[in-house]
């Protein structure tokens, strides 16, 4: 499951266009992993918005970088083929650019994505491996009828 950090101007997106933001990235990130963006596991991909003052990034030419988005996605190591890798990046910034309503805004998008080897991540006081144990576990058992 990613945890994924979106940097951006306070004033790019508003309430409702986070929300849209993180599901989408969410399900994306999911996709790339190799899997079904349940909504148990869209439940625990968590997006962190970073909002700062349009003037906190500064090109290396020294203007202000105005409308710029870095989105960093933290996958467990070895779920992402470089094929997901570079699909996850192209479609994280066609979300953004259409969340925005602004084509031109992929010029402004940067992604980045990191893996993380088990141990040095968790959740809900599991390491990844038994995460992804208890997470399929989960998945499956909402998939099945009630007993009774």
């Amino acid at each position: 499951m990613p945890s994924i950090d979106v940097h951006a101007d306070a004033n790019l997106f508003n309430q409702q266009d986070e929300g849209i933001l993180a599901a989408d990235l969410a399900a994306a990130a999911l996709r790339a992993e190799g899997l079904e963006p349940s909504p148990f596991l869209l439940s625990k991909s968590w997006v962190f918005f970073h909002r700062h003052p349009a003037s906190a990034v500064v090109a290396g030419d020294g203007s202000i970088a105005t409308g710029a988005v870095r989105i960093s996605v933290l996958a467990p190591y070895g779920r992402l083929t470089p094929e997901a890798r570079a699909g996850l990046i192209e479609e994280a910034t066609q979300i953004v650019a259409r969340v925005v309503g602004d084509p031109a805004q992929v010029e402004r998008t940067f992604v980045l994505i990191g893996e993380t080897a088990d141990g040095g991540w968790g959740l809900a006081g599991r390491t990844g491996a038994q995460l992804v144990e208890w997470a399929m576990g989960q998945v499956a058992a909402a998939g099945r009828p009630e007993a009774g």
